[in-house]
């Protein structure tokens, strides 16, 4: 799997499930402990999250780093 294609996967589930848990990236960066810029770059894909950040994403999300990497559908 290419660069583009892990970060352009990311960035769209990011987003989706950023909106099927019904929060904003105000609201998700707050739990996370983040700026919602940070959120908002992760979201168009101009920056990535750190091992530690993607971790915490994953769980504050409630789904796994692999389904946001597209290593998995799960």
């Amino acid at each position: 799997m290419s660069h583009d294609t892990i970060v352009n996967t990311f960035r769209r589930r990011l987003r989706l499930e950023r909106s099927f848990a019904g929060m904003t990236q105000a609201e998700l960066g707050a739990k996370l402990k983040v700026h919602h810029s940070q959120i908002s770059q992760w979201e168009r894909g101009t920056r990535l999250p750190g091992l530690r950040s993607l971790c915490r994403l994953a769980k504050a999300l409630g789904t796994s780093t692999d389904y946001l990497l597209g290593l998995s559908d799960k």
